[in-house]
């Protein structure tokens, strides 16, 4: 069950890489520049305070939906085989944004609670909202419907889905932490700054688990279509 839409989620994270780059970049990039700003001339470079702390929390979660919605809004186009067109991007992202802001809060909200319960409904919970993105960003807005009907979908791809995507997490930060410690070892003195724009381009890779989403997503709305449709001629 886990192997088509992860070669889906692969075949299409490679085939319009570089539209994701353009959809993303401008996000990831402001998002990184603002938290450097504040720690550098705010929080004066001291990114372990509490203040620091909860700035940078606030900001990757206000700006996740804009990357998120312009990742998701390039595959699907890329799957129905259409040109992407910036006006309509644009209008997608933002009519998307607080609806995507709202849910997200609210399964982070249930995640968290989950892992102060002894982690394992956390874990648990994490796998049942892995694609509320996509389930908000193509369908009509409800928090309670749309939280079901992410649960429904990730239906038997549960515990593929979270070794897939902890492996995913696991080698990317692996990866990039010993891309920065070599960066720091050639340039000692690397301005905060060139530190943000290096820590953007970064996160372009981690967009893969977006890309993976949205490919469960399809894989698993294209099966109940099908089981309807067989369930139709049955009743017929």
């Amino acid at each position: 069950m886990w192997k088509a839409p992860f070669r889906l989620a692969v075949s299409l994270f490679f085939g319009c890489f570089w539209k994701i780059v353009l959809a993303m970049l401008p996000f990831a990039l402001a998002e990184c520049l603002l938290i450097a700003y504040l720690n550098y001339d705010v929080f004066n470079f001291d990114p372990e305070t509490w203040d620091s702390w909860r700035s940078d929390s606030l900001i990757s979660f206000l700006f996740t939906p804009f990357w998120t919605l312009a990742v998701l809004f390039v595959v699907r186009k890329k799957r129905q085989a259409q040109p992407v067109v910036v006006g309509e991007a644009l209008r997608f992202i933002f009519s998307r944004t607080l609806p995507l802001l709202a849910a997200l809060f609210m399964v982070n909200l249930l995640v968290g609670v989950g892992f102060l319960a002894l982690v394992v409904p956390g874990i648990y919970l994490i796998a049942k909202y892995f694609l509320i993105a996509p389930v908000v960003a193509f369908g009509e807005f409800s928090l309670i419907t749309d939280r079901e009907r992410s649960g429904q979908l990730m239906a038997g791809r549960m515990v593929s889905t979270l070794i897939i995507s902890a492996g995913i997490f696991v080698a990317w930060m692996a990866t990039f932490l010993g891309i920065m410690f070599v960066v720091y070892l050639v340039f000692p003195y690397l301005s905060i700054w060139w530190e943000a724009v290096i820590t953007a381009v970064f996160g372009i890779p981690y967009a893969f688990i977006t890309v993976y989403s949205f490919a469960i997503y399809v894989t698993a709305t294209e099966s109940d279509d099908v089981e309807d449709e067989m369930s139709e001629r049955r009743a017929i």
